[in-house]
């Protein structure tokens, strides 16, 4: 049984978009935990996070993870001297990714099925977004 998955950053070429993720991963490993992924990049990913079937008590249970209860999210791969974030951080998916977070963790917290730790690389740590999460989520940073 899966209960730790990380995700690489190279993965993101071959899962392009929510339908991937779910074909990959939804039936193969239903029991993780704890999903490790690089944060620039990730859209399809939180897409696919947010996918929901059939119905819990509280109305709504997914299909990706459903017993996620922790996000180690990474900065990116470290190379020529640049960091995958430094770039990432004024692209043009940042707000849809951002909100999209945002939205994951208010639809899991609302579904009772709720994320119970963020752990997030330092180099992230001046991006907005995370201010916003800490009101309702715990929020570490490491290096």
């Amino acid at each position: 049984t899966i209960r730790a998955l990380h995700v690489s950053h190279d993965v993101y070429d071959s899962l392009q978009d929510q339908t991937a993720w779910l074909d990959t991963f939804a039936a193969q490993c239903p029991q993780v935990e704890r999903l490790s992924f690089s944060y620039p990049g990730c859209l399809p990913l939180l897409y696919a996070l947010l996918a929901s079937s059939d119905t819990n008590r509280h109305g709504r249970s997914f299909r990706l993870f459903p017993l996620l209860k922790v996000l180690v999210i990474h900065a990116g791969e470290r190379g020529n001297g640049y960091i995958i974030a430094d770039i990432a951080s004024m692209d043009s998916h940042r707000i849809a990714r951002d909100t999209s977070l945002v939205y994951l963790l208010e639809a899991r917290r609302d579904a009772g099925q709720e994320i119970e730790e963020l752990l997030v690389d330092r180099a992230l740590r001046d991006w907005a977004v995370w201010g916003k999460l800490s009101e309702d989520t715990p929020i570490s940073y490491f290096d």
